[in-house]
C-alpha cells in the first residue's frame, strides 16, 4: 500500500470496524472494495492493510501507531523465546517425548540484541551437541528452526538443552520454557494416556519417554495429580518458568490446579485459542497466568489488542506466537513490531535472521536501532 490510501468516508483509521466484515460484509464507506463475507484470513490481510494505512495516514511509524490502538505509553520490547528442540517431530522408531517444544528465554538479557545473541549462541551450542551425539544430520532444523531429535525422555531434551546453554556460557542469564501440548490425550476416566499423544504423532506403538523422577518406570497414564507432580519435579531440576498447555485444551481444572500449584507461570495457547470469552473465563477461574496469542487465529489487529489489553489488566504474560512455516524473517520483523506497541512480555522465534535477506536485515536493524534503548520486559521472571 503505497502512499495515501483510498479512504471513503470513513478514513482509515477506523481500525475497529474491521471485524464486522466476518459477519455482515461490509460493502460500503471505508471498505467499499470489499465484497461478500471475507474468511479469517482474508480479514487479517485487511486489518493490518488498514493499520498500516492507518500510520502513513497519521505520518508515524507503524509501532507507534499500533502503541496508540493499544493504550500502551510506554512500551518495552518482550523477552525473545526461541523454540530449539521439537519433540513432535521425533522420527517414527524412537521414543517420541510428549512435549511439542523446548525453548529458551534470554531473560538476563538487558537489550533485545543481547537477548538475540545469547539465542544464537545456545542455537550452535545445542546443533554442535546433536552432531556429535546423533550425527550430522541431527544438526538440521525443522521447518520452525528448532531440532527434531530421536530422544528417549523429556528429561534428556532438558539435559541437552541445559548443556547447551552452559556450552554457550549463559547459564546465568537463560531459562527454559515448555510446550506440552497435551491436547486429546484424556481417557473416560480423567486420566492421561501419553500413548495416544504418541500415537497421534506417530502411527506407531513405541514406548513412552516421559518417566516419574520417583520409580524411573515408564508411565502410559497418568493421572492429573501425578502429571503435576512430574512437571514439579522437572522445575526442580532444571530452570524452567514456563509450562504451555500442560494439559488438555477443554482441561480448565487440572490448568488451575497446576496454576495454583505456583513454582511455573502456566500459559494457554490451545487453552484459550486466543479467544476473549475463554480469556474471561480463565482470568475468573485463575485458570492460568499468561495467554499465547496467535494473531491469524484471532483474526483481527484490534481484536488482538482486546485481549492483550485484558490479560494485562489481570496480570498475565502475554505471548506473541505464531504457527509451523510462518518464521520467516520478514514475519520476525513485522511480528516485532506488533510486540513493541503492544506491550508484550515474551515473543516465540524460531529462526534468526537469515544473512542472505538484505531488506529483512535492514528492517530489522532500522526497528532494533529506534527501539533499542527499550528496556526487555523482566518482571515475570527470578533469575
Amino acid at each position: 500500500m503505497a502512499g495515501r490510501a483510498h479512504t471513503g468516508g470513513g478514513g482509515v483509521l477506523a481500525q475497529r470496524e474491521v471485524p464486522r466484515l466476518r459477519s455482515t460484509g461490509v460493502t460500503s464507506g471505508i471498505y467499499e472494495a470489499v465484497e461478500g463475507e471475507l474468511g479469517a484470513n482474508a480479514i487479517l490481510a485487511v486489518s493490518l492493510a488498514v493499520c498500516r494505512a492507518g500510520a502513513a495516514e497519521g505520518e508515524v511509524p507503524v509501532h507507534e501507531y499500533i502503541a496508540s490502538l493499544a493504550a500502551v505509553p510506554h512500551p518495552s520490547l518482550p523477552v525473545p523465546e526461541f523454540a530449539l528442540l521439537s519433540g513432535v517431530l521425533t522420527p517414527p522408531s524412537a521414543a517420541s517425548p510428549p512435549f511439542h517444544s523446548l525453548s529458551v528465554l534470554p531473560v538476563g538479557a538487558t537489550t533485545f540484541s543481547e537477548a538475540v545473541r545469547i539465542g544464537a549462541e545456545v542455537q550452535h551450542c545445542l546443533q554442535a551437541i546433536a552432531a556429535e551425539r546423533f550425527g550430522a544430520a541431527a544438526a538440521l532444523t525443522t521447518d520452525d528452526g528448532s531440532l527434531g531429535l530421536p530422544l528417549g525422555s523429556i528429561r534428556e531434551g532438558l539435559q541437552l538443552l541445559t548443556s547447551a546453554v552452559a556450552k554457550a556460557g549463559h547459564a546465568d542469564k537463560v531459562k527454559i520454557s515448555i510446550h506440552a501440548a497435551l491436547g486429546g490425550c484424556v481417557t473416560d476416566e480423567g486420566h492421561y494416556d501419553l500413548g495416544m499423544q504418541q500415537q497421534r504423532q506417530l502411527d506407531g506403538s513405541a514406548d513412552i519417554s516421559m518417566t516419574s523422577a520417583s520409580t524411573g518406570s515408564s508411565l502410559e497414564q497418568l493421572t492429573v495429580q501425578q502429571l503435576i507432580d512430574v512437571y514439579q519435579q522437572l522445575c526442580s531440576e532444571f530452570p524452567i518458568v514456563s509450562i504451555e498447555d500442560p494439559f488438555d485444551q477443554e482441561d480448565f481444572d487440572a490448568t488451575q490446579a497446576l496454576c495454583e500449584a505456583g513454582f511455573t507461570q502456566v500459559v494457554g495457547n490451545d487453552l484459550l485459542v486466543s479467544n476473549a470469552k475463554r480469556l474471561a473465563q480463565a482470568i475468573e477461574r485463575r485458570t492460568c497466568n499468561g495467554i499465547a496469542i496467535k494473531l491469524p487465529l484471532i483474526g483481527t489487529l484490534s481484536e488482538a489488542l482486546e485481549v492483550a489489553k485484558a490479560a494485562r489488566a489481570a496480570g498475565w504474560t502475554v505471548v506473541a506466537a505464531g504457527g509451523l512455516g510462518q518464521q520467516g524473517t520478514r514475519r520476525i520483523v513485522c511480528l516485532l513490531t506488533w510486540q513493541w506497541a503492544w506491550g508484550l512480555s515474551e515473543s516465540r522465534q524460531g529462526e534468526f535472521v537469515e544473512a542472505n535477506d538484505a531488506p529483512s536485515i535492514t528492517s530489522f536493524y532500522g526497528l532494533r536501532k529506534s527501539l533499542e534503548t527499550r528496556p526487555l520486559m523482566q518482571q515475570h521472571y527470578q533469575m
